[in-house]
């Protein structure tokens, strides 16, 4: 049983926990989003192959092969000139991924498979598939002497949709720090992140997410790749220092656990 925590904690035993679906690791996550902007944008091009999908720019016609594998070892290679070439000093991290595959694909200036260009876009933004590290020692605390084994818990009568509602419901109420600090993150026992859970549960979908959140589509899907995030790099997203965003994490935690509506839901000491 994979319980709806706050932290990693997976060797810890808890009461009552609600079932949840594994969610697909960071590179998986990547893949989608490239997917997402490949399919809505016209100057990209995506068909079908034996073994997977070829994409390139639609102004290269369709009549080009694949890139070689001698070619994509090269490319690999020289990925650190790519950087800096087309993008200076600015933080990779935070273009928007449409440009980075437009400038990808051009650079490549060859069809290529989509596995591969997702390889290629994860090296560059340095995408790993393991779990962030748990919650601060501060939070952890508080947590632990409020909430029992730091894991949101259900009654063994509620579905864990329900339970998702509630809690997401009260994240939306937060103040905007709180929620994003809340959010970004955000990681059950097994590694899942918080949109996930929501896109899977049918709770709501990347375009209403995006717009309760205040960002782009595009600014949502770059996001939800990195996630769950570190502290540093919520600071960052955020422009807030560490101990800013290690602040406003907790208080958004406290707060939570005050929320009418998820006294139901909490285990208490």
């Amino acid at each position: 049983m994979k319980s709806l925590s706050t932290t990693s904690q997976a060797s810890q035993q808890t009461p009552a926990s609600i079932t949840c679906v594994q969610s697909p690791p960071t590179r998986t996550r990547l893949k989608y989003s490239i997917r997402e902007v490949l399919s809505r944008k016209s100057e990209f091009s995506v068909r079908k192959s034996e073994v997977g999908f070829i994409c390139g720019l639609n102004a290269w016609g369709g009549k080009r092969g694949p890139i070689s594998s001698q070619r994509l070892f090269e490319i690999e290679l020289e990925l650190p000139t790519f950087r800096t070439s087309r993008f200076g000093s600015e933080d990779i991290a935070r273009v928007p991924l449409t440009k980075l595959t437009a400038e990808l694909l051009k650079w490549i200036d060859e069809p290529i498979d989509l596995d591969e260009l997702v390889n290629v876009t994860s090296i560059l933004l340095d995408v790993k598939d393991y779990p962030a590290e748990s919650i601060d020692d501060e939070a952890r605390t508080y947590l632990e002497a409020r909430i029992a084994d730091t894991t949101l818990i259900s009654d063994p009568g509620l579905d864990s949709e329900k339970l998702l509602r509630h809690i997401w419901r009260a994240v939306l109420a937060l103040p905007k720090n709180q929620r994003d600090a809340f959010c970004l993150r955000f990681e059950t026992d097994g590694g899942e992140d918080l949109f996930t859970l929501l896109f899977e549960a049918h709770i709501t979908t990347p375009p209403d997410l995006a717009q309760q959140m205040g960002h782009s589509l595009e600014e949502l899907m770059r996001i939800w790749a990195a996630m769950p995030m570190e502290y540093a790099d919520i600071a960052t997203e955020l422009n807030l220092t560490i101990l800013q965003v290690r602040k406003s994490r907790f208080d958004a935690l406290r707060r939570l656990e005050k929320e009418g509506d998820l006294r139901p839901f909490l285990g208490q000491k």
